[in-house]
């Protein structure tokens, strides 16, 4: 068990859980557990969630009493937009996904959300993702790519079936998607192959430390670390809990491939590429890397949430589809 479940103390620099929302405990405010008989006021809330309830208050009284199979309630769901109400110029989402099964359990509320946050795309629409390098329109050697890319990155979260998602996740969920990760990534051979770094107080993969006491200093130098949720919003959303129980970072020697452990999302997968076809070269590496990850997955009885219809599954609405990132 992390150290706040067992009653110990970790050996950090901040006191993780003693600060809301890093802890044992859900982020003060909003319950988890129920949805109240009332819509909340959000007359003054700033997320397409509050959209969502200002322009149809009929569907919270559709989805507030629903349960997800895996025990999910609508309450989870809306938390982080109810306890943060944000500000006027920067739309939230405002709701987070807890776990598979969110997307279809509240469909009359996120059917409106996902056309608000991806250009309209309804429940007549499909969603499909193409992670063939051969099918990419890239001109990896044209004379603009070498005059104006330097580098590039191709991100990609994801998230393991069979798990709750880590806004609603126990310890014990959350430690087994970092074992099911960090044996996919440490069966990575050639450009691919690296080692783990458990955050610094992480009390999960106790063999793994000396390592990232080792190479703490290159790695935050990378830009491969990360840190514990800061905004409100994150912190409302249950992703934080058990902090930094169960997270880490797989990086290669170079830093060119990362993965990113229980961060927002089980992983998030990044290749790092220079030169002029850089984006094709990094998009290309992306697809093995992806590809080699979900087999070892398989090999486990094991593979990552698709939707039919919405793609791969995110906590974050707004990424569903690919879940890809492009810089």
């Amino acid at each position: 068990q992390p150290p706040c479940a067992r009653g110990g103390a970790p050996p950090l620099l901040m006191d993780f859980p003693e600060v809301p929302g890093l802890g044992c405990e859900d982020y003060p405010g909003f319950p988890t557990q129920a949805c109240p008989d009332e819509l909340p006021d959000l007359s003054r809330h700033h997320s397409l969630m509050a959209e969502v309830f200002r322009n149809t208050p009929a569907i919270y009284d559709a989805v507030k009493n629903l349960v997800t199979p895996s025990g999910t309630s609508f309450a989870r769901v809306m938390k982080p937009g109810v306890d943060k109400p944000g500000h006027p110029m920067i739309k939230t989402v405002g709701a987070v996904a807890c776990d598979e099964e969110c997307y279809d359990t509240f469909a009359d509320f996120f059917t409106p959300l996902l056309a608000m946050s991806h250009g309209g795309f309804s429940r007549e629409m499909c969603h499909k993702t193409d992670l063939s390098s051969e099918s990419a329109s890239l001109e990896a050697g044209s004379e603009e790519m070498h005059r104006y890319v330097t580098s590039a990155s191709v991100a990609a979260s994801r998230n393991i079936r069979g798990l709750r998602l880590l806004a609603a996740c126990d310890p014990a969920e959350r430690r087994e998607a970092e074992r099911l990760c960090t044996d996919a990534l440490a069966g990575l051979g050639g450009a691919f192959s690296g080692n783990y770094f458990p955050l610094p107080g992480s009390a999960s993969m106790r063999d793994q430390h000396d390592k990232m006491d080792q190479d703490a200093d290159r790695l935050s130098e990378g830009g491969s670390l990360f840190s514990e949720p800061r905004s409100g919003a994150r912190l409302a959303s249950g992703v934080g809990r058990h902090w930094p129980d169960a997270r880490g970072v797989f990086s290669s020697r170079p830093q060119d491939f990362m993965a990113r452990v229980n961060e927002e999302d089980h992983l998030k997968l990044e290749v790092r590429r220079s030169g002029g076809s850089a984006l094709r070269d990094a998009f290309a590496d992306f697809c093995e890397v992806h590809d080699e990850v979900e087999r070892t997955l398989q090999r486990q009885g094991r593979m990552f949430m698709h939707h039919e219809r919405l793609g791969f599954i995110t906590a974050c609405p707004s990424l569903l589809g690919s879940a890809m990132q492009v810089s």
